[in-house]
């Protein structure tokens, strides 16, 4: 039973019982199935979703992570993130239910991927750091580059002054299309941030 599940994490107590059949002498039930892959800690539980990352995007994120290895803690205390994400307001299909050990969550059989947009949406936009966390903005309509110009001066411009006086900050943006605007380029060599790109980053509208 353990390596039939183990084979195919999305198979039922009923075909397993099925499959059982053809081999054993006597007649078994699904209910002694269930009760036999309990005892061996092996549940029926909705995948867990996780952000859909491709293979191409993680070797990005392994070739910013080698450029960016030197830095120190002190370095990162100077960097300021961003996100800005659509999120699914409403589930637009039901859980898928799969037979798994507990050790197995997160490996990636037992995984459903997902996206960050779907019907029903919202778009946030936040920024983080080591000193601050950012208010998150709910960002509605079509966002063109002077709204986000505006969002910086509103959201960054400031803290820059105020927690960085030499201006050592950089901005680390995630990577959205948005961001190689020449207005908004221009906009941060104007107030002496320095402007970083995250590469890799998930599948999202923003």
């Amino acid at each position: 039973m353990k390596r039939t599940v183990s084979i195919n994490q999305r198979t039922t107590a009923a075909k397993v019982t099925a499959e059982l059949s053809i081999y054993l002498k006597g007649p078994v039930s699904t209910k002694t199935v269930r009760r036999e892959l309990r005892k061996s800690n092996i549940h029926v539980i909705a995948e867990i979703a996780k952000l859909l990352l491709t293979e191409s995007k993680a070797k990005m994120r392994k070739i910013w992570c080698g450029d960016h290895k030197t830095r120190t803690s002190d370095d990162w205390k100077h960097v300021i993130w961003s996100v800005g994400s659509s999120f699914s307001l409403f589930q637009t299909s039901g859980p898928v239910y799969i037979c798994r050990n507990p050790k197995l969550a997160c490996t990636p059989e037992c995984l459903v991927s997902t996206l960050k947009y779907g019907g029903g949406s919202v778009k946030i936009w936040a920024t983080t750091s080591w000193y601050f966390g950012g208010h998150i903005i709910t960002m509605n309509g079509r966002i063109t580059d002077r709204k986000y110009v505006d969002i910086l001066g509103n959201q960054v411009h400031h803290k820059v002054q105020a927690l960085f006086p030499n201006n050592y900050a950089i901005f680390q943006d995630d990577n959205s299309p948005i961001y190689t605007a020449r207005i908004l380029i221009l906009d941060l060599m104007s107030k002496k941030i320095h402007f970083n790109t995250f590469s890799g980053q998930h599948n999202s509208q923003a």
